[in-house]
């Protein structure tokens, strides 16, 4: 009983401190010290608002912070909710606020800004400070606040709809703050692209309601579809897929609108008179209950998240819909975040077997002149083990000849200058003293302006093979001369023997005439 107390009051005191560090926080916003905000932030904080995700002090204070205690000063946020789970805090809130500064391209329109929201926020009690934050506020409703306050006689598509049929971009109502921390760890947990896409259509079939739903994303200037969800016998069932988003799959027009837009876009009845009604899929399937939501981040679009109803209408309430609009902002980053590493993973792998195959020796060095990393390839050719790595033994400097520095220091200066150096011939000390000739060429790491990869290929067998050449060569030269000297001696003879032998023959001729004239 006693433990059960304490561990109550220990709760209650952390219910307490965090609910006043929030108040404190909130208050902060509310004037223009960019510093004593920031002084709330852990130094490697992750922000992610609708469409944009940072990480670290200096992007939180350029993206984040200036830009909106520029446009809101003196906002204010009023907590209407609050749930405190280990060090985890889901709030919700309105903000108020007057634009008094440049805010998306518009400048101050003292127009006066009230909008929910909510922000799901991961604290350091020790250090009283937030380590991560997941906020969600709708930006279109935001702006147009803006718009229709600054043009009294502009309407936007909400107040111009006739019923409510038709609702393009609707605000964020009521949000049920359990659901939303349970839809924003499922959906930023996964980081494997097919379980990430897994997880967001049974996530938005749950939650929305819906019989069937679309994942379209662009790839290429080109809508393709990434995932199908439907449901049956109270089962949602994906299937993967990478197909043309035709119009026998989703109608067209709504596709279309969202993609120019990147609006919204809710049909509480699709069968009743809407700007879409005349959409052949719309008429062909009799759909009911449609929504159409844009991925959206960093301003760059993703996708497009259909779902629909086709067995009732007005399925997608404006609670369902809050959630699914978090559920959209949280899906836009984690789909291009698993997208990307995925890529990265992709190239690593190329660059692993590269390495593995020890096709040529590969070693990762820094400019102080360690070697960091090799593979095996370039240890054989250098005769050193992994041991010399580990150990620090084996720099590049060191097994560099004197006459080779020079060109070196020039390498090192491209490097610096491109980020490249081109493939140069130079000679390497093997671990026995003896020399290996190469072929390196090598480029720095884009994050790092300190360490680079280099690719070293042994020319032993190379250099063996011009230097069996050449002998080659001389010894071929030198028979060739042999066989020159052969023929001219083999014609000087004919010239030499020719003339005796046909003065012999004369002789011969000459000495039978006085014969034959002595006997007469």
């Amino acid at each position: 009983m006693l433990k059960l107390a304490m561990a109550t009051a220990t709760a209650l005191r952390s219910l307490d401190d965090i609910e006043s560090f929030m108040v404190e926080y909130y208050a902060a916003w509310g004037g223009t010290d960019e510093d004593r905000i920031m002084s709330y932030y852990a130094e490697n904080v992750t922000i992610q608002i609708p469409g944009s995700l940072m990480q670290g002090h200096s992007v939180v204070r350029e993206q984040f912070v200036r830009p909106f205690i520029t446009a809101f000063a003196g906002n204010r946020h009023f907590v209407k909710n609050i749930i405190f789970e280990r060090d985890v805090a889901a709030i919700e809130f309105t903000f108020k606020a007057e634009h008094k500064g440049p805010f998306a391209g518009y400048a101050a329109t003292d127009s006066k800004i009230e909008l929910p929201g909510c922000g799901i926020y991961e604290y350091d009690s020790a250090r009283r400070q937030i380590t991560s934050a997941h906020i969600y506020f709708d930006v279109g409703t935001l702006l147009k606040q803006i718009i229709d306050q600054r043009h009294p006689n502009l309407k936007t598509e909400e107040t111009a709809t006739p019923t409510d049929t038709v609702a393009i971009a609707a605000p964020m109502e009521h949000l049920d703050l359990a659901t939303v921390i349970n839809v924003s760890q499922t959906v930023s947990g996964e980081m494997v692209l097919e379980k990430l896409l897994d997880t967001l259509m049974r996530t938005a079939v749950e939650h929305a309601g819906a019989e069937r739903a679309l994942l379209i994303l662009l790839r290429n200037a080109e809508q393709r579809i990434a995932a199908v969800a439907t449901t049956g016998n109270n089962t949602v069932m994906v299937r993967l897929c990478d197909e043309p988003a035709s119009g026998s799959l989703l109608p067209q027009t709504v596709l279309r609108h969202v993609l120019q837009t990147r609006e919204s876009v809710i049909l509480d009845d699709a069968a009743t008179l809407n700007p879409f009604s005349a959409d052949p899929y719309i008429v062909q399937r009799r759909a009911r209950s449609v929504l159409c939501l844009p991925l959206v981040n960093q301003a760059k679009l993703i996708g497009v998240l259909y779902l629909e109803n086709n067995l009732a209408p007005r399925v997608f309430a404006p609670a369902r819909t809050a959630v699914l609009k978090l559920l959209a902002s949280q899906a836009a980053i984690s789909v291009e975040s698993t997208q990307l590493y995925r890529d990265l993973a992709d190239r690593e792998g190329k660059i692993r077997r590269l390495v593995d195959a020890n096709i040529m020796g590969i070693c990762i060095w820094n400019l102080e002149g360690a070697i960091v990393e090799a593979n095996d390839s370039f240890l054989r050719m250098l005769q050193y083990d992994r041991e010399d790595v580990v150990s620090g033994r084996l720099r590049w400097t060191d097994v560099t000849p004197a006459e080779w520095r020079e060109q070196d220091e020039s390498a090192v200066a491209e490097l610096l200058s491109t980020g490249t150096f081109h493939p140069v011939e130079k000679e390497y000390f093997r671990k026995d003293g003896s020399r290996v000739p190469v072929l390196i060429g090598g480029a720095l790491f884009e994050q790092s302006r300190n360490e680079g990869v280099a690719f070293v290929l042994d020319l032993t067998q190379r250099k063996r093979a011009e230097e069996r050449l050449r002998e080659l060569e001389s010894a071929f030269a030198h028979t060739n001369r042999v066989s020159i000297m052969g023929e001219l001696a083999a014609s000087l003879a004919h010239e030499v023997t020719q003339p005796i032998a046909s003065a012999r023959n004369n002789a011969r001729a000459a000495r039978n005439f006085l014969d034959n004239h002595h006997q007469i």
